[in-house]
């Protein structure tokens, strides 16, 4: 069978291990794909609850390593297509010597773009990011570190990772790049992984946001086709306090971006 083909894909009930290691010949397109350096494929289940980070982290499934085209084409056609990926997870894939969590050294002082899109016809965008990532298309290929798949409902997420924060240069080169590849009208969003307050950086980091302060949040640019509450989307007090309109200033940041690396 036609991975590609499937309804839906449960990547958590598949013994990646079983795979034949040449499925299917491969197209002509992605003959010419070279892979910068080796990656590993890693899932999880968005919706588990009551644990802590690390515990989230020691239950990521490693789905496998990609290491050349060969590789990278094993595990392909049951990762091609957001539209067959069941809801409510994470699919990550990061550099082998990069752990896909804040606590690591790689990680801790970094950030993430975000692209929001219809899970409906989405495979080409989520091709396009996987293939310039695993490519090292990007000018500053040595500060990226990997990306994350996040299915929820009709929308999907693609959130592509990075060293440093600190660096403008690289954040607006590669926001530039990103938006260019997935045909965004305007750079998509930086947001830090430790943000000072609730920092988003896009093009400039908006002012009047500090502290526990929410007052400014209305002001903070999503970046196009971000849903409502995509920043703090992990958050219920914080979607709640937008639907509401009640934007409460008192409300501990803590609360809102503890969680946000989770997706």
């Amino acid at each position: 069978m036609d991975y590609g083909e499937r309804s839906e894909v449960d990547l958590g009930a598949i013994d990646f291990a079983a795979l034949p290691e040449n499925p299917r010949s491969i197209p002509e397109n992605f003959q010419n794909l070279k892979i910068s350096k080796e990656y590993t494929i890693w899932y999880d289940d968005a919706q588990r609850r009551g644990i802590d980070s690390e515990q989230w982290v020691e239950g990521m499934q490693n789905l496998g390593k990609i290491s050349n085209v060969e590789t990278f084409w094993r595990y392909w056609g049951l990762l091609a297509n957001p539209e067959h990926l069941q809801d409510g997870i994470n699919l990550r894939i990061f550099d082998s010597e990069v752990r896909p969590s804040l606590d690591d050294t790689n990680n801790e002082n970094g950030g993430k773009w975000t692209v929001h899109t219809a899970k409906k016809g989405s495979q080409t965008l989520w091709t396009e990011v996987v293939t310039a990532t695993l490519g090292g298309r990007y000018k500053f290929n040595d500060d990226i570190n990997g990306l994350v798949l996040s299915t929820r409902g009709p929308v999907i997420s693609v959130s592509l990772w990075n060293k440093s924060s600190g660096d403008p240069i690289k954040l607006t080169t590669t926001a530039a790049e990103l938006g260019e590849m997935t045909k965004n009208p305007s750079p998509p969003p930086y947001a830090p992984h430790r943000p000072k307050g609730v920092a988003l950086i896009s093009g400039q980091q908006p002012k009047g946001l500090k502290g526990g302060s929410l007052a400014a949040f209305k002001r903070i640019n999503l970046g196009a086709g971000a849903p409502p509450g995509a920043l703090v989307r992990n958050s219920v007090d914080g979607l709640a306090a937008l639907k509401s309109g009640n934007l409460r200033a008192s409300m501990d940041n803590s609360r809102l971006t503890k969680n946000m690396w989770r997706g």
